[in-house]
């Protein structure tokens, strides 16, 4: 099963952010000062595999598990509707994902979460495109 746009097995559509996914991981193996081939090592996928990832081709599910246990994300946080969403929905549910991913950090206690997800909440705000 590979991952990439389209219906799923349900026959709902949607698609899959390997873009953003690819980024994500980046960025943990940026923090961690690690070059490529060290994640490939650690995860088990295959260096052709990541190669493919950052053409924009699609991966297998198993390499995109492990790569996200490696990187601590979740995969349901790059899973996107095929559909637009509804004009002034997609704020609300991006701040309720990270107010969520804030409340799993163990490094974080509750008021300590809600406290950065208000912060996000309100930059987001003032940010955003009108």
């Amino acid at each position: 099963m590979r991952a990439h746009g389209g219906r799923n097995a349900s026959g709902r559509a949607g698609a899959f952010d390997l873009d953003g996914f690819r980024a994500a991981v980046d960025a943990e193996r940026r923090a961690r000062g690690q070059p490529w081939s060290a994640v490939a090592a650690e995860t088990g996928v295959s260096p052709s595999t990541l190669t493919r990832m950052a053409r924009g081709r699609g991966a297998e599910v198993d390499a995109l598990a492990a790569l996200a246990l490696w990187a601590g994300v979740s995969l349901d946080a790059f899973v996107r509707p095929a559909r637009a969403a509804p004009a002034g929905s997609a704020g609300p549910r991006a701040i309720g994902r990270v107010a969520a991913e804030l409340r799993r950090d163990p490094e974080l206690g509750e008021r300590e979460a809600l406290a950065i997800a208000e912060i996000v909440a309100v930059a987001y705000e003032k940010l955003r495109r009108p």
